[in-house]
């Protein structure tokens, strides 16, 4: 398989980067849109994988094409997303105040992922404070989450998907 990078700005200003959350994934949505069009014109199918704001930028991307009058065939498109800070109800951003989605520069429609016709594996790492932040916020859970940031937010791109249990 051939792999390729979609080139965007990858910024989380004012934390990491000029570039708000906001405008990075819009950015990167907008290349990855025209890249899945060309792809599957030219090959019928794609696999799209992203990792964190990554999956954010999939995120968007799916909800431009879901609303395209001219979509790809939805057996068509995979998409991977791992480590999504808007995975359904454990998402970070699902818990953001929206003084802190406004300093981010993001509308409330980053917060949960898009429904989408499309093929759609949600990876998380227990314990991964983006994808798997506590339903119960209690001090506690909430460090534990941010240790986990550090010790298994990478990791969740290696997960050997074999090794899931099949309900899951």
């Amino acid at each position: 398989p051939n792999l390729v990078n979609v080139s965007y700005p990858a910024a989380l200003a004012p934390f990491s980067g000029d570039i708000s959350l906001g405008t990075s994934v819009a950015a990167g949505a907008a290349t990855l849109v025209q890249m899945i069009k060309t792809s599957v014109a030219a090959t019928g199918s794609i696999v799209v994988w992203g990792i964190s704001q990554g999956a954010l930028v999939i995120n968007a991307a799916a909800k431009v094409l879901t609303d395209s009058p001219n979509r790809p065939d939805p057996g068509a498109l995979t998409l991977v997303r791992v480590a999504d800070p808007a995975t359904p109800l454990t998402g970070m951003l699902n818990f953001l105040p929206d003084a802190m989605m406004s300093l981010l520069q993001t509308g409330s429609e980053m917060r949960t992922a898009v429904d989408t016709p499309f093929n759609t594996v949600i990876i998380v790492n227990s314990y991964d404070a983006f994808s798997d932040f506590p339903t119960n916020p209690n001090p506690v859970a909430v460090l534990n989450a941010l240790a986990g940031l550090f010790y298994r937010h990478g990791q969740t791109a290696f997960v050997d998907l074999q090794s899931v249990p099949a309900e899951n």
